[in-house]
Parts: C-alpha cells; sequence; structure tokens
C-alpha cells in the first residue's frame, strides 16, 4: 500500500508499512502504519471485512506497533504509542489526546468491554497498569510489584485478567472480598463486576 504525504512542502507517494489492526466487527476494521517520513502514521479502514482499504486519517508522531490500536466499537478506538494514548469517538475521522499517564516502551492496549480498558507493560518486576473504568475519558495509573517482568495480559471480562512474565510467571486478576487472603496476592485496582 502506498499514501501521498507531503515532506517538506513536497507531495509524494509513500510506501505504507502496517503494523497494528483491529476489527471491532466482522466488517468495519482498522490498521495503522508505521511512522512514514513525516513523521505521520497513516489510519487505513475497510468496511468490507477486509476486500478493500483506504486510507482513513493520519496521525503525526504516532507508531503504535503491534496491539497498539484497538476498537471498542466501529466508532471508539484508541491507538497507543510510544508515551501517548489518542482516541477516536466517530470512527478515525478525528482524534483527541485524553489525560493519561501510560506505561514506557510499547505496552499493549485492550479492553474487556466498553468501559474497562488497561494498557499494561512492565519490563521489571515494577509494571505500570494504566486502565480506564469510563470508556477511556479518564485513565489512572498504578504500578504494581510483580515477581517478573510482564511480557503478555489477556483481559476477558471487566473482573477477570491475566498478565504473564518470565519464568512461567501467570498471575490472575479477580474480584475477591476485602478479607480474602492467599499466598502470592497482591492488591490491585478494583473493578466493577457491573456495568
Amino acid at each position: 500500500m502506498s499514501v501521498k504525504v507531503e515532506v517538506e512542502g513536497l507531495m509524494r507517494d509513500e510506501g505504507c508499512r502496517l503494523e497494528g489492526i483491529h476489527f471491532p466487527s466482522s466488517r468495519v476494521g482498522f490498521a495503522i502504519s508505521r511512522a512514514m517520513t513525516n513523521g505521520a502514521s497513516a489510519i487505513v479502514k475497510t468496511e468490507d471485512s477486509g476486500a478493500t482499504w483506504k486510507v482513513f486519517s493520519f496521525l503525526p508522531n504516532a507508531s503504535a506497533g503491534e496491539d497498539g490500536l484497538f476498537f471498542i466499537d466501529e466508532n471508539n478506538g484508541f491507538v497507543r504509542t510510544p508515551g501517548k494514548l489518542f482516541a477516536t469517538s466517530d470512527g478515525g475521522k478525528t482524534w483527541r489526546a485524553p489525560p493519561a499517564s501510560l506505561p514506557g516502551g510499547r505496552p499493549k492496549i485492550k479492553f474487556a468491554d466498553s468501559t474497562v480498558g488497561w494498557v499494561c507493560l512492565g519490563n521489571s518486576n515494577y509494571t505500570t497498569l494504566s486502565y480506564t473504568l469510563d470508556g477511556g475519558k479518564r485513565w489512572t495509573s498504578r504500578e504494581i510489584r510483580f515477581p517478573s517482568g510482564v511480557n503478555a495480559f489477556s483481559l476477558p471480562s471487566r473482573d477477570r485478567g491475566y498478565v504473564v512474565g518470565n519464568h512461567g510467571m501467570v498471575y490472575r486478576y479477580r474480584m475477591v472480598p476485602i478479607n480474602y487472603t492467599s499466598k502470592g496476592m497482591m492488591a490491585a485496582p478494583g473493578m466493577s463486576s457491573t456495568p
């Protein structure tokens, strides 16, 4: 795929290398390119299950990488870039940067449903978890000390999540009564089990 971009005042065709993709429905999907010569990344969209794609918008300095693009539905989506988050509520036509403190590097972004989402990554034992409980309007960060760095996570529901890391580390997030204890348990932010 190639796109027309302006570089130092001149229009030119440039290769568009896609590096992140997400389908919020069976027909509509979005992908983001690696940053091009002009520093922008192209957001491309399909509305026919991937048969055709068109450049939809551009984000300046916004290389997202794998797992840096997530759409809750066909209108509401997020692009996580190194140190910054962009959000759209109009299907990618326009983007804004909501206030969010994100982990460094290329953390992954995932939502369990339309309101609860995580951005998480940790190369050291201290992992920063940024989370939202209101569909991405506000984000809160919390540092959690794991016995190993977090390499990946899954968020299948608002009250259940998993993180995995080196040396076979697997931690499960779940809601428990306030007086519940178990070996290796750590405190984590509470995510309501009711939508």
